[in-house]
């Protein structure tokens, strides 16, 4: 622990490092923690949130959207898309896909996301973690 906010872990190889970033969501306490990368130059201040990470799912998905492309242009209508799970990204369980996407603090999350197919709209579910 750094300054009594702070948490750094070093792992033994980015396997390992990536799957603790990737997972979650995380608590501490019953209250969520932000996990980031190291990078050079970061700044170990407490800083007023303006963007965060959230984990998005879209429930029973066509399989015809779950392509890398199409997962990343619908989860960019909630937020910045980051990356998503190890079982999305090998599509391994097909019942949910599960995104990280970057949101405004001040964001509203919308409860679906309207898709238009072949002249017909749709409305696709979108679940918070």
């Amino acid at each position: 622990m750094r300054g009594g906010s702070f948490f750094v872990a070093r792992f033994s190889n980015e396997e390992d490092m990536k799957a603790i970033i990737e997972g979650g969501p995380w608590l501490m306490g019953g209250r969520p923690i932000v996990l980031r990368k190291w990078a050079r130059g970061m700044m170990m201040e407490l800083e007023r949130l303006e963007t965060i990470p959230i984990w998005i799912c879209f429930p029973q998905l066509p399989l015809h959207l779950w392509g890398k492309r199409m997962l990343s242009k619908l989860s960019s209508v909630i937020g910045t898309p980051l990356y998503m799970d190890s079982s999305t990204a090998t599509r391994s369980r097909v019942e949910l896909a599960r995104i990280c996407v970057e949101i405004s603090a001040n964001s509203s999350l919308p409860d679906s996301i309207r898709l238009k197919e072949d002249d017909t709209l749709k409305d696709l579910r979108v679940v918070y973690e």
